[in-house]
């Protein structure tokens, strides 16, 4: 299996976020921003990960499975 370029990654974890969302009242530019820090902060801490955090607040987060 090819690996997902970061953009493809985002685009996926983007609609994920949207598709869970109970009340989708943000723009689907909040999804993606929230997608590209979550991305961009795994594995790695720090600021990138307290600004998914941040963000997450205003969206409904994934389920926990």
């Amino acid at each position: 299996m090819a690996k997902m370029s970061i953009d493809e990654q985002i685009r996926t974890r983007a609609y994920y976020l949207w598709q869970n969302a109970k009340h989708p009242k943000t723009s689907p530019d909040d999804y993606w921003e929230q997608a590209r820090l979550e991305i961009e902060g795994e594995g790695v801490g720090g600021e990138a990960n307290a600004e998914a955090d941040a963000l997450s607040k205003r969206i409904d987060p994934p389920p926990k499975e």
